[in-house]
């Protein structure tokens, strides 16, 4: 050490108070955003909150038939972003129970108060949770029943599959997203952009709905192939205005 460094370190010292700490000052706590008074109502179920739903890790992980979750590693399904190679499911279950309790950013509310949306990072990995009612962490559409694959000018007539199910609501994603407000818009983006489809759609036909922004009847008939495909209900599409 060098005498300028010396000489630094002991004005330092004489400037410090007898006895004071020199420790590094210790980092604030971290709170748990569902402990915001303006989230009282929606712990009212605490024997289930943050568990996972029925089917919801099922579904998470290999994938429901019609187009939502297969996030596992080995998933070869487009559009998916998938857990780093080695992850095991109970991890997975861990870090979204973790997650659904003690979110790092604050919960967003759901259109229509349907749940809420959180997120969190564990063992660095970003994964975004969806919590309903109850509230537990959401099974979504995951479902025993197959999807509705009714013929369509889309698919040039033939029934829609998974693939087209992507590609549909990619495009209408795009053209319909901009149209929603800030409340909204970063879920729809988030989970879309995570190929969770289940989430992205009904909250963007929600948010339309809520929002009482007007499209056209193409669009919103492209939304009901949709909502019919993953058999999810049609009462919020219903209520959206069409310009035509």
């Amino acid at each position: 050490m060098g005498p300028a460094q010396q000489h630094g370190i002991k004005r330092a010292e004489e400037g410090r108070p007898k006895g004071a700490d020199t420790a590094e000052p210790e980092a604030p706590k971290k709170t748990n955003p569902w402990d915001d008074p303006d989230f009282t109502d929606a712990k009212y179920d605490m024997h289930r909150f943050g568990q996972m739903g029925d089917g919801a890790m099922d579904k998470i992980w290999d994938g429901d038939g019609m187009g939502s979750g297969n996030h596992k590693p080995s998933s070869t399904e487009p559009g998916k972003t998938l857990f780093p190679p080695g992850t095991t499911k109970a991890q997975v279950e861990g870090w979204f129970t973790s997650i659904a309790a003690n979110p790092d950013s604050r919960p967003q509310a759901r259109p229509h108060g349907d749940g809420w949306v959180v997120s969190g990072t564990r063992d660095g990995i970003t994964c975004v949770v969806t919590l309903d009612k109850s509230p537990a962490v959401s099974p979504s559409a995951a479902r025993a029943s197959p999807p509705t694959r009714r013929p369509s000018h889309r698919t040039h007539g033939r029934p829609m599959e998974v693939i087209d199910f992507y590609r549909l609501s990619r495009r209408i994603t795009d053209q319909l997203a901009p149209k929603i407000s800030p409340n909204y818009r970063p879920i729809v983006l988030t989970a879309g952009g995570a190929g969770a489809w289940d989430l992205a759609i009904p909250t963007l036909v929600g948010a339309l709905s809520e929002e009482d922004v007007v499209i056209t009847t193409a669009e919103k008939d492209a939304l009901r192939e949709l909502m019919e495909f993953r058999r999810e209900s049609l009462t919020y599409l219903e209520q959206i205005r069409t310009s035509d």
